[in-house]
């Protein structure tokens, strides 16, 4: 599908979803994340339809985004995970009209989430786009922490007080800190023995679940693993794609937080991916304004990496009703 836009502007569908040939595409915008990969589209295309797009200004690339829809009761409902792919962001006005004129043949509702690091001038442009409106009811926490490896200097010393404590206890126990292939079934035991111990059933992950976000990722997807006398007591799951790393899904049982085998996770990771030559670890979403996940956001804040609030949820549709009902739904969902 090629489709015009005043007298420059292509909104094409790629009908190649080659993964070589898209992951190439976004990862050379500087606002490039996990969700935005061919990978990630993959994982989620059992339950949403994917769709690539890329548009282009005089056949140069201007922005891209992989659309997730699915069809409720005669409505397009949209979500694009990743954000637009944006080599620069003022190419950002023309781009939302053309992805508006994509779904003129029907109502929709379409919420994307912006991974861009909040600017006074992005925000500015943002607010100027009266198609674009905040999102009233938000999916994630809106922070991230994000170490850049390819300058920052991973020392204990840098980390706050508690933590180089805990990762001083930590290191007198023996801990074995290895990389492995994902073993499905023993991260989702260790997870369940987890949220068994927190008191969290509802964040339980399912096996099916597991194997299949591994599956698509494939060899891009490391189980980063601690391990007592060969018995794994914490680990992490970490997609790397090119020279970016994200920070998945983690779990450890009563015996790893006995013994703080998660600071010593996560500094050994830290060197790790620094000598493997990732440049950017992104830490995962944080939800300071939460009292629920107050001990996640210390102990992630902890590591003296950089804490980037991103711009955030905006919605883009074609009433207001329906707007309100999307929301409405969302909040249901994910209260």
């Amino acid at each position: 599908m090629s489709q015009p836009f005043r007298d420059t502007m292509r909104l094409v569908e790629q009908s190649d979803n080659g993964e070589k040939k898209w992951n190439s595409l976004v990862m050379g915008c500087p606002n490039f994340n996990v969700y935005a990969s061919f990978e990630w589209g993959e994982y989620k295309s059992v339950s949403w339809k994917v769709t690539r797009l890329a548009f282009y200004r005089d056949d140069q690339l201007v922005g891209a985004a992989q659309l997730l829809t699915r069809r409720i009761l005669g409505i397009t409902i949209g979500w694009l995970p990743g954000g637009i792919q944006l080599p620069s962001f003022e190419a950002l006005p023309e781009i939302m009209v053309a992805l508006q004129s994509s779904f003129r043949h029907g109502p929709y509702a379409i919420r994307i989430n912006f991974l861009d690091e909040a600017t006074a001038e992005k925000e500015l442009l943002l607010g100027q786009l009266q198609e674009l409106r905040p999102a009233r009811h938000r999916i994630r926490g809106g922070f991230t922490v994000l170490f850049d490896l390819n300058r920052d200097d991973i020392s204990v010393q840098r980390m706050s007080s508690n933590h180089r404590h805990y990762i001083k206890k930590a290191s007198n126990n023996n801990l074995e800190f290895t990389e492995e292939s994902v073993s499905s079934r023993e991260f989702v035991e260790l997870h369940k023995a987890m949220t068994s111990l927190k008191g969290l059933s509802d964040l339980t992950v399912s096996l099916d679940d597991v194997r299949r976000v591994a599956e698509c990722f494939g060899e891009k997807m490391t189980m980063y693993s601690v391990r007592l006398e060969q018995q794994l007591i914490a680990c992490c799951l970490v997609m790397k794609i090119g020279h970016y790393a994200y920070f998945y899904l983690a779990a450890s049982n009563a015996k790893g937080r006995e013994l703080f085998s998660s600071f010593y996770l996560i500094v050994e990771l830290l060197k790790h991916l620094k000598r493997s030559g990732v440049k950017y670890f992104d830490f995962g979403g944080l939800a300071p304004h939460r009292r629920s996940t107050a001990g996640v956001t210390r102990f992630k804040t902890g590591f003296s990496g950089k804490i980037i609030r991103h711009l955030g949820e905006y919605d883009l549709s074609s009433s207001r009703a329906i707007l309100l009902a999307f929301n409405h739904a969302i909040a249901k969902k994910f209260a």
